[in-house]
């Protein structure tokens, strides 16, 4: 194609400008008819690829002329270039893309027009706005890449989530794009930070999801023709792509084709008796050892719940979880998104109270979770008993004649009770365990008996599934299915009736009934997921009832199998926080356990992956199970040591973690970098060095870049955010900030260079002993000890040396004593801290309580070597200093000391008011902090290396 003449550029931009208009104008008022409306998209221009070509060749002659203002008074141009730029988006830098693309750019260009102009294409067509967390760090190429529907890196993903989603689909789903974008944004936690980011648009996703769901010939009235059709295209590139894409495609069209309009689920309304149960509701199991029942709760996978709160997927990763009655207080960050977690109770969960809930999370959450997963109403619970010495709960509280069950009773068990009813045992708090052993001839004298124990006799009629086996039946009354499954149920009876009713959520069906046949079967098909009432009425030929029953029906959300594993298999992942990032998991900031049968070992396999998903290296090894979060942590240090993994850990984007064993079970976890706005990429340069690059995919025209070394871990030098940064040989710390964003990263190292240079103290100037001089400090701290670790182990041996160098320097300007300040360069120094702890006793203070404070922390140092018992002691002993230092009314002041002394860097998130009043307590009596520091130090004296790093 011909360069344009500067003199064509502007009446080109017209022409095309003009032409936009009018498509933009016509395809805003068809999307305003919609129920709901629909926005458009500048991706949807309807520009054949001629035309296409022609317009970007006039958009970057527009630039290179000095877009003037006779150039961007033609606007639509520009929006249709930035969002085919957009459309090619691969989740890395888009300016940076854009500039290479369009000569003079850096010359002329102005990033804030762009963003002007897709402004007045929203208000004047009604475009897309974008939405949630990435519009808010991104302002302005959140509005190109909203505007090209759904770039490229994350088409996988849509095509793998419809996909999975497929069985949910319903023709009133596929009917309002607002709740099918809710449905699937509540289903995208299990996917990359960036595809969720774009899922909190759910409009947007649920209008995309629409379309691209419509038939071969369909059109669709959320995107025009032509860009479906590039869509489309562009996922069938890729053959999982396209075999996921075509199979949900396939379901939406038969889910179309049969019209029908499916029930709701049957929910608890004001005034209703009773609770039907839920699929998120908790599976009680009782577990028979040494002849003790003990209680068991397995948890189910409770992601589902996003529908009806799109923060729940976040609040169940980043916080701790109570479960009324557990053995365990607090389950970590994370586990409740492993679906079928076992827990066993050590006491009822109490009546009135949430059966689950979140530490300090919002309220809405917290009463989400109380209404959705609770226990079966009481005060009796029913369970039927197997061989196995398992006895699962029966909802419906349905027995029968000859089969032996166990009941649970809060409060007070009748005294006055037949033979066949007799006392259990078991190991649970708070309840009364009952063994019935039913007759296989009721009398009226039995049910009458059942009934005050809140339990009926099963009638005539028996109801059980058939068919395609059902993914949970309890044996009596509650059956399960999965989304998409065809149920088939067997209604028999001794009886002769004439017909069979049935009725689900008052929708009522008849089917005659064969002469002399026993059993007649029903279809349960077609339902959405949810929990159903199904009632069975036998009649006779004068359409009289002859007998009534009911079973509860529930039908699952279809989730594909966690990478952690499913509920039964032998192996399990437990990961905390859930879906942690590569920096987490290998930096010792998430905690990983594995479950498995003791006495065995299992595979472990470490991969790491290029960005293209290319395996750049792979790390075995055998590893005994199960495996607790100790262990882990060492193991995930040999593998993080590896020459192998250091080699490649900086260039990899993610990694996997697979545990397997023959016979048994694997389960596997994957992370990656996580998409952040900064980010610092490490490569070799000359002489064995390395240079590091800044990746900004902010809109930031003013990205602030410094650079602190291991010398002089204070002192911020400044770097230009678009160039190269040699690394000193003693590696450092860089910290880009843009806006609210920031990325810092401790650098490699040259490995001779640091053990030359070993006993090297960093220095730290001039620090004052007011707060605000000392907390700037405990920030600097907080930055050394949070970032993110390259491959090089070099670098983490650096980084501890300045944390412990500045938290020296930090107690030596506090504790304001010369005796005190020598010390601690002899204990620079030292080779084994319990040769010096009686000097750390003589220097604590001259004062005659000081000396006794001091003598008492000494008779404590070898009991404190366990943290939680430093605390518990220390804060006892500590008590009388802090009354007369008028620190008593502060709760936290005995573990605030702790960590100043040990690990202040943790002191930066402390409350800012409480923090300085503590501050200024400490620095008025500088005992506390050097009887803390003699705490802390002589209890790492006592223990071994591994053990030193726990703790303060």
């Amino acid at each position: 194609m011909q360069p344009v003449a500067p003199s064509g550029t502007v009446d080109l931009l017209e022409q095309f400008h003009a032409r936009l208009h009018a498509h933009f104008t016509d395809l805003y008022a068809a999307r305003s008819a919609l129920t709901g409306g629909a926005p458009v998209f500048a991706l949807e221009h309807a520009l054949p690829d001629e035309d296409l070509g022609l317009l970007k060749t006039t958009v970057r002659a527009a630039i290179a002329q000095g877009f003037q203002v006779k150039h961007r008074k033609w606007w639509l141009p520009f929006a249709v270039y930035a969002a085919e730029s957009g459309y090619r988006y691969d989740g890395k830098e888009y300016w940076q893309t854009f500039e290479d693309e369009t000569p003079m750019w850096a010359h002329f260009g102005d990033r804030d027009k762009i963003r002007a102009f897709f402004m007045k294409f929203a208000e004047a067509y009604g475009g897309v706005v974008p939405q949630g967390g990435f519009a808010g760090n991104f302002t302005i190429i959140a509005w190109p890449i909203a505007n090209a529907v759904l770039p490229t890196s994350l088409q996988r993903d849509l095509a793998k989530l419809l996909f999975e989603f497929q069985f949910g689909l319903t023709p009133e789903l596929l009917a309002d794009p607002q709740e099918l974008g809710r449905r699937l944004r509540a289903r995208s936690g299990e996917y990359t930070e960036q595809f969720r980011i774009f899922c909190r648009s759910e409009m947007l996703l649920g209008g995309l999801a629409a379309a691209l769901l419509s038939g071969e010939e369909d059109e669709s009235p959320y995107l025009i023709p032509s860009t479906l059709a590039r869509l489309v295209e562009s996922l069938r590139v890729e053959q999982k792509s396209r075999q996921w894409l075509d199979s949900a495609r396939r379901t939406a069209s038969r889910v179309r084709a049969r019209g029908f309009v499916r029930p709701d689920p049957l929910q608890v309304r004001p005034g209703q008796a009773r609770r039907l149960p839920a699929a998120t509701d908790p599976r009680i199991t009782l577990k028979r050892v040494d002849g003790r029942w003990h209680a068991h709760a397995a948890l189910p996978d409770l992601s589902v719940l996003g529908v009806d709160n799109a923060a729940l997927y976040d609040e169940l990763r980043d916080r701790r979880a109570r479960v009324d009655g557990a053995e365990r207080s607090f389950l970590p960050r994370g586990w409740l998104l492993t679906p079928g977690l076992d827990l066993r109770l050590a006491s009822w969960p109490r009546q009135g109270s949430a059966f689950l809930q979140l530490e300090s999370a919002p309220g809405d959450v917290n009463d989400l979770l109380a209404v959705r997963c609770a226990l079966t109403p009481g005060p009796t619970w029913l369970f039927r008993r197997r061989e196995s010495g398992v006895a699962v709960e029966i909802k419906g509280k349905v027995v029968r004649p000859g089969v032996r069950y166990t009941l649970v009773v809060r409060g007070e068990a009748p005294s006055a009770r037949p033979s066949w009813i007799s006392d259990g045992t078991a190991l649970i708090g708070g309840v009364h365990v009952l063994e019935l052993a039913l007759p296989a001839q009721v009398t009226d004298t039995d049910v009458q008996t059942l009934r005050g124990l809140g339990l009926t006799v099963v009638s005539d009629v028996t109801i059980r599934p058939v068919g395609v086996v059902a993914s949970a039946w309890d044996g009596e009354g509650g059956v399960e299915w999965l989304a998409g499954e065809r149920g088939l149920l067997a209604v028999g009876t001794q009886l002769a009736p004439a017909a069979c009713l049935f009725s689900i959520d008052g929708r009522q069906h008849r089917i005659d009934w064969q002469p002399g046949q026993r059993e007649c079967f029903l279809v349960i098909d077609d339902l959405a997921v949810g929990t159903y009432e199904l009632g069975i009425t036998l009649l006779d030929e004068q359409a009289h009832p002859l007998v009534q029953e009911s079973l509860i029906v529930t039908i699952r959300d279809p989730q594909r199998r966690p990478d952690a594993a499913t509920p039964g298999e032998g192996i399990r992942l437990l990961v905390s926080p859930a879906r942690p990032s590569m920096s987490e998991l290998f930096d010792g900031r998430a905690t990983l356990s594995i479950d498995g049968p003791s006495g065995t070992d299992a595979d472990l396999h470490v991969s790491l992956r290029s960005e293209l998903g290319e395996v750049l290296t792979d790390v075995l090894r055998k590893i005994p199970l199960p495996m607790s979060s100790e262990e882990w942590s060492k193991v995930g240090k040999g593998i993080r040591d590896d020459s192998r993994m250091r080699d490649n850990y900086d260039a990899a984007e993610s990694a996997r973690v697979v545990v397997s064993r023959a016979g048994i079970g694997f389960a596997s976890i994957k992370c990656d970098r996580g998409f952040q706005p900064l980010r610092w990429k490490v490569a070799r340069g000359h002489n064995s060095g390395h240079v590091a690059r800044l990746i900004d995919r902010t809109d930031h025209a003013s990205t602030k870049v410094e650079l602190f070394t291991v010398e002089q871990p204070l002192v911020a030098v400044r770097c230009e955010p678009d160039e190269a940064i040699a690394v000193p040989a003693l590696g450092g710390l860089l910290r880009a900030t843009a806006g609210d964003a920031q990325a810092t990263m401790l650098l490699p190292t040259q490995p001779m260079q640091v053990l030359q240079a070993r006993r090297n103290e960093p220095e730290f100037g001039w620090i004052g002993r007011q707060p605000d001089e000392l907390v700037p400090v405990i920030d600097a701290a907080a930055a050394w000890a949070d970032a993110d670790l390259p491959g090089d182990p070099f670098a983490a041996r650096q980084q501890e040396h300045v944390l412990e160098s500045l938290t020296r320097k930090l107690v030596m300007v506090i504790a304001y004593s010369t005796h005190w300040t020598n010390l601690e360069f002899r204990l620079a120094r030292a080779d084994h801290l319990i040769d010096h702890v009686d000097d750390m006793r003589a220097a604590v203070g001259v004062d005659e309580r000081h000396k006794a404070l001091a003598t008492k922390i000494a008779g404590h140092l070898f009991e404190w070597a366990e943290p939680g018992r430093m605390l518990d002691g220390f804060g006892t002993l500590i008590e009388p200093a802090l009354v007369h230092a008028r620190l008593s009314g502060h709760p936290g002041a005995a573990r605030f000391l702790l960590l100043l002394a040990g690990m202040p860097w943790h002191l930066s998130t402390w409350d800012a008011g409480e923090r300085a009043a503590l501050l200024r307590g400490v620095t008025t009596s500088p005992v506390l902090v050097r009887a803390a520091r003699f705490a802390v130090l002589g209890a790492r004296a006592f223990k071994d290396a591994e053990e030193a790093v726990k703790g303060f």
